[in-house]
């Protein structure tokens, strides 16, 4: 069997090998876990790293921090981090994590009220209702909450936890179709031979 036509048909797998000595290994190579990070209400403020999930190598320590909006203050983190009343704490990662950072309204000084009516910052009364409406973010801080947890709105929610199965990134299905392909055509030329 000549060199030449052993080797002729392998060029996809030489491209791939060449991408992953070039680029290093992908990255469904390496292993991470996860960190998401969410905040409660939603506008309440902003966390560092920022929303959404973060992907770190694992046994990491990361510094989170939560800083409010005019009119919010910082009430506690729930999830596993080091000091959940501090508003920079740190997070050791050797397992994936979720993170929510709870902000609270800060309520007004006994006088203040009193002194918009007097200085006619009040105008007349009406209609009920009122309130926040539950966002994302409530549902989620209930999701971490006792069993049966509720809403900031006083409903009581009820919820079930799912696990799902890691998807993979489209680059991966490419290579293994591009590899199976190589496979098959090489399996193809060894039987013509």
């Amino acid at each position: 069997m000549k060199r030449d036509k052993l080797y002729h048909g392998m060029w996809p797998m030489r491209v791939c090998m060449t991408a992953v000595i070039l680029c290093g290994a992908p990255a469904w190579c390496l292993p991470n876990v996860e960190l998401m990070l969410e905040q409660s209400p939603s506008d309440a403020g902003r966390v560092t790293p920022g929303i959404g999930v973060h992907r770190f190598m694992p046994n990491t320590q990361i510094e989170v921090t939560a800083i409010p909006q005019q009119g919010f203050q910082f009430a506690y983190w729930l999830g596993d981090v080091s000091d959940p009343t501090a508003s920079t704490t740190s997070v050791h990662l050797n397992d994936s994590k979720a993170i929510v950072a709870v902000y609270e309204p800060i309520a007004p000084a006994p006088g203040d009220d009193e002194d918009l009516r007097r200085n006619g910052g009040v105008s007349g009364g009406g209609g009920g209702g009122g309130g926040l409406r539950p966002s994302y973010a409530d549902f989620f801080a209930a999701a971490f909450s006792a069993p049966g947890g509720s809403l900031s709105t006083g409903q009581s929610v009820t919820y079930q936890v799912i696990a799902s199965e890691p998807v993979p990134e489209p680059a991966t299905l490419f290579l293994l179709g591009l590899g199976g392909l190589a496979l098959a055509r090489r399996r193809k030329r060894c039987s013509s031979l």
